[in-house]
This record gives structure tokens, sequence and C-alpha cells, in this order.
């Protein structure tokens, strides 16, 4: 039978916003999944949704190091960027793409043309839901399933929210009941 592809079907179909979860919490820990996969040779860094990454002495929302040099630094909205609010969105991955030499980038839900220019003019790579889902559609399942348990990872070490981890156990329950990920299903996180 054809392998499942659960990180997909997470970028997909998976509810982003539950009443027990910070807000963008779930889009936070798609996008340190996905960071995870991509690029399994750096050590990431990442705090809690609403913990300001200056006070935290990170760049982005998620860091990635080579030893001790920053190669990639990620914003993260789960969101709509237009002209109107690229700047005030993503101001910070401007500066950090014209700043440093890692590579800055912004993921976001959607992205007009528009907003996508005024951030690829100044070096901000910029991943969108679309160019994301495109993305995993290459992927076999061990590398969709890298993401999703970095996904798992974030919720229970990063946000340290056990109802966050068994809401998406739950979901990956419905779409890969063989995945190993569902041993900690119904297993109470000591935080």
């Amino acid at each position: 039978p054809p392998f499942p592809s659960p990180f997909y079907r997470v970028l997909t179909e998976y509810e982003r916003s539950a009443p027990e979860e910070e807000g963008g919490s779930a889009y936070q820990a798609l996008c340190y999944g996905y960071v995870k996969a991509e690029w399994p040779h750096l050590s990431l860094r990442a705090s809690k949704v609403r913990t300001g990454s200056s006070r935290q002495h990170r760049y982005g929302d998620i860091d990635g190091f080579y030893g001790p040099d920053l190669m990639i630094s990620v914003e993260v909205k789960d969101r709509d960027i237009n002209d109107s609010n690229v700047s005030s969105e993503l101001g910070t991955m401007m500066q950090v793409a014209q700043n440093t030499t890692a590579i800055a980038i912004a993921i976001c839900r959607r992205i007009t043309d528009d907003a996508r220019s005024t951030l690829e003019d100044v070096g901000v790579q910029v991943l969108s839901d679309e160019n994301i889902k495109s993305q995993i559609q290459v992927w076999d399942y061990h590398k969709q399933n890298r993401a999703l348990q970095g996904m798992v990872h974030f919720f229970a070490n990063i946000e340290e929210n056990p109802a966050g981890v068994q809401r998406l156990l739950r979901f990956v329950e419905s779409i890969d009941p063989e995945n190993t990920a569902l041993a900690h299903l119904h297993e109470e996180f000591d935080v």
C-alpha cells in the first residue's frame, strides 16, 4: 500500500487554532517541523510563541546554526502578508537579510506579489503555504515524518503544551494510524 503523507495532510487539513493553544502556536510548530526536515544539519533555536526574539537574543522565530554560525533565520507569520503590513510584520527579517550573512526566510500563510517583491528585493526568501505544499509533495514518507516529529517536539518541549501535543496526535492517528509518535497519545507530559 502507498505510504501516507502525514506532513502534507497536516499542512493542508490540520485546524490551526484551538482554545487550549496560544494563537499561532500550531503554525509555528508546523514551520519548526518544516525547518527541521529541510535543514537537518543545523541546530535549531526557538522559543515559545509570544516570546520576543530580541529578549531571547534570537534573530527570528527559528534560528538555525552550524556550530556558532547563524546560517538561517526564519520569521513565522500565520497571516496574509500584503504591501500594507509587510514592513510592520517582517521588518526584522529585512534587517537580518541586510545586516547578516544568514539566509533570512519569511514563512507566511499567503503573500501578495508586491509584498513578496519588497522582501525579495532586500534578500528575504519567502515561503507561503503554497510554496511549502509544492515542496512537500516530493518528500518521501520519512522526511515528512521527520517534519511531523519536529512539530510534536515543538509542542511538547518548546511550547510545553501537552494539550497541543494530544490534539496533534489525535489528528495524526486519523491520517497515519501506524505512526510511531502515537505511542505518546494519551500520555501526560510533565511541564
